[in-house]
This record gives structure tokens, sequence and C-alpha cells, in this order.
């Protein structure tokens, strides 16, 4: 929601964004993570209707690229590093 004045008249104006649900226990810092990124992206030049929706595709992806890992105890975290590093880790016992 944002605040413009047109006419001379103050008029509250909102965009709704919707996406599908990742299946997924690993949530951990899904918030934190989506604010950090929408934050970025407004402080990279772009308007806020679209930081907001590169910064929900960027949780998105995150979602999805984190949905099977398992650190801990309790929902982990989404994986925020999707673009650089992938999830599946080499198995020790193999020759890598």
């Amino acid at each position: 929601m944002w605040r413009t004045i047109e006419d001379g008249l103050e008029v509250v104006q909102f965009k709704e964004y919707k996406h599908y649900r990742v299946n997924t226990v690993n949530t951990h810092g899904t918030g934190c993570s989506l604010a950090s990124a929408i934050a970025t992206y407004l402080a990279d030049g772009h308007d806020l209707q679209h930081a907001v929706a590169k910064a929900i595709a960027y949780v998105q992806a995150g979602l999805e690229a984190g949905r099977f890992l398992s650190i801990g105890e309790g929902p982990g975290p989404l994986w925020h590093m999707h673009d650089f590093y992938s999830t599946v880790l080499l198995d020790e016992n193999k020759n890598s």
C-alpha cells in the first residue's frame, strides 16, 4: 500500500501479489529474506512494484531449492544461495 496525491487529494493505492505455495517445511527466515530482498532491489533502483515482484521470485526460488534440505531440527531455512550452489551434496563415500 502507498499513498499518492491526485488532483490535490490523497489516494491510497495497493497492489496484491499472488504466487503458488511451495510445498516445504523449510520456511525459516522467509519474512526477513523477503524484506531484505525488497530493500535490496529498491536500493538497486527498481520501483516498488518491480522490487516486490523480484523479491517474491527470489524467495520462491529459495523455497523451491531448499525443499529437501535437512539442517538441524524443526523447519529449516530456504536456500539463499540457489543461484550459486546446488543443494545436492556430494556423497562422501564416492570419488568426487
